[in-house]
């Protein structure tokens, strides 16, 4: 457990010192935000605050099973093996969403000048595609869960996982069209290992439930 709290303590502090010794942040929030993108600076920091937490519980569900099972080490050995598993897709997550924070926030009056034309066509942000390409992902629909991503990766292209898991999708597609194939459970077993920054817990363990 203390491992588990020194590895993961990190991450929470990178956020602390992105809202504290970027002044912008606080002007950001004081003023109305401004775009980068389709994308408001204020709105990236609300979503990392919130994938954060979803990663935190998700964490703190393994260490608790490890602790309940602690008599049966193949127990142990399993959830310890998703827990580290979990913390290393967190840290690659959380730093390309910050690198990308801090690369937006000094550029404030080109963001400005451009907001209006930078504006998204589509009522739909790109949390609600990339949910609606988790949900197709549950259902075996891998044309809906390609077209979904794909519209998340093009109003933001760096959010979360999307342009790889889109990518990972495309790559495998013909095979991924008959719901029964064998390449389903490889795929979702990748996407659970590899791309799973910010996927919300409900759609994690029924994408769990496949593999």
């Amino acid at each position: 457990m203390l491992e588990y709290a020194r590895v993961f303590i990190w991450p929470v502090l990178v956020v602390i010192g992105v809202a504290f010794f970027y002044p912008e942040v606080h002007e950001i929030i004081k003023n109305g935000g401004w775009s980068v993108g389709p994308v408001k600076v204020e709105q990236r920091i609300d979503v990392l605050s919130k994938t954060l937490q979803e990663q935190l519980i998700a964490q703190k569900d393994f260490a608790t099973k490890i602790q309940e099972n602690s008599a049966d080490q193949t127990k142990v050995k399993d959830y310890a093996g998703r827990l580290l598993q979990n913390i290393t897709t967190s840290q690659q997550g959380l730093s390309k969403d910050v690198d990308e924070l801090k690369a937006a926030i000094p550029d404030r009056q080109a963001s400005t000048n451009n907001q209006e034309s930078q504006k998204s066509d589509s009522p739909e942000t790109a949390q609600d595609w990339e949910l609606k390409g988790f949900n197709a992902l549950v259902a075996k629909d891998v044309d809906n869960a390609v077209s979904s991503f794909a519209q998340a990766e093009a109003i933001w292209p760096d959010y979360h996982n999307v342009a790889e898991i889109r990518s990972l999708l495309v790559s495998k597609r013909e095979a991924l069209k008959d719901p029964k194939s064998s390449e389903w459970r490889l795929t979702l077993q990748k996407v659970l290992s590899d791309y799973s920054w910010g996927m919300p817990a409900d759609v994690r363990e029924k994408l769990k439930a496949q593999t």
